[in-house]
């Protein structure tokens, strides 16, 4: 049998027990350890006229030497939109080589990109993160993060080579444009 008031002290311990739950779980949201989230880079539309398209690209090869291929210290792009008109062939990367080999240059081109050649004492990339094409104009935005980790002092040359399809019109010069954070 119930006592006089035994029924709303359940409801009271009822209610209670969620109240608790969601008290202790702001607690532990409120401490965990988070890292800071990466600042978003706002990269700058291409230039040109019409509808911005964003074109899928697959990595064909990514690292930190390219060997003599890209002797420059400045960043740049090589672009492949045949097997015929670019030296891409001679890439030292032998399985990034046999990648480009293989691709049907009809319906993707290639873009290699290098971040220079340069002595480091730290590794260091470049990744490729959005290719967007705006008429002729195609802007590839590359991401440099910070140094990865200590090694001896080194030449390094970084590169991200992709393969994207060619969507939309291509019957016309393209112009690219690399844009670094």
């Amino acid at each position: 049998m119930l006592q006089k008031g035994g029924h709303s002290s359940v409801v009271r311990m009822f209610l209670a027990l969620p109240v608790f739950l969601l008290l202790w779980g702001l607690l532990l949201v409120g401490c965990r350890d988070e890292a800071e989230p990466a600042p978003t880079v706002a990269w700058p539309t291409p230039p040109g006229q019409g509808e911005v398209q964003e074109l899928t690209f697959e990595t064909i090869g990514r690292g930190d030497w390219a060997g003599d291929f890209w002797p420059s210290e400045e960043p740049g792009l090589v672009i492949a939109t045949s097997e015929d008109d670019s030296d891409l062939s001679e890439f030292p990367v032998e399985d990034a080589r046999e990648q480009l080999l293989a691709l049907d240059y009809d319906t993707h081109l290639v873009v290699a990109v290098f971040l220079g050649r340069f002595s480091s004492n730290r590794g260091q990339e470049v990744e490729v993160r959005q290719v967007l094409k705006r008429g002729n104009q195609i802007g590839l935005y590359a991401r440099v993060p910070e140094p990865l980790q200590e090694t001896e002092d080194e030449i390094i040359s970084p590169y991200h080579v992709i393969s994207t399809t060619k969507r939309g019109e291509w019957g016309q010069e393209i112009e690219f444009t690399l844009y670094l954070n």
